[in-house]
């Protein structure tokens, strides 16, 4: 694996602005030289000289992780998920889509809704059709 492979993005940034900024080459040679569009180039400068090197990292989403519907849609969808025999994610989908509609939420993706469903905690789909039954004992004869 090339060394520059294993930089990480900022350095790789850096690597390509060097030339122009401690060398004086011109950003369009430096640019090409490392095979990066002119404009990505001028993004990358612009960013380094605003905040150094850490200007050249992506800003991190302050909503990472975090889903745009209401809870209660995401709750619709792990109820539904619930249900024995289980349902396909299609169904689930559909119904989601219905509800959405009626009550002017947004209407989730098909993979959306499966993503939904495949981060449901494994003992909650296990345990909650059943509740918290205990077994009866067999009875001899």
């Amino acid at each position: 694996m090339p060394a520059f492979a294993l930089m990480s993005e900022a350095s790789r940034r850096l690597a390509v602005l060097e030339p122009h900024v401690h060398d004086g080459v011109p950003l369009t040679r430096a640019a090409a030289a490392a095979g990066v569009p002119l404009r990505t180039a001028q993004r990358w400068l612009e960013g380094y000289l605003a905040g150094g090197a850490a200007g050249l990292s992506r800003p991190v989403r302050a909503d990472v992780g975090a889903r745009r519907f209401p809870t209660e849609l995401v709750a619709a969808v792990e109820g539904l998920a619930l249900r024995r025999p289980p349902p396909k994610v299609a169904e689930i989908h559909r119904a989601v889509g219905t509800l959405a509609t009626e009550r002017g939420w947004p209407a989730p993706s098909y993979s959306t809704v499966r993503s939904i469903v495949a981060v449901m905690d494994p003992g909650v789909t296990t345990l909650a059709p059943e509740g918290s039954r205990i077994p009866r004992p067999i009875r001899a004869g």
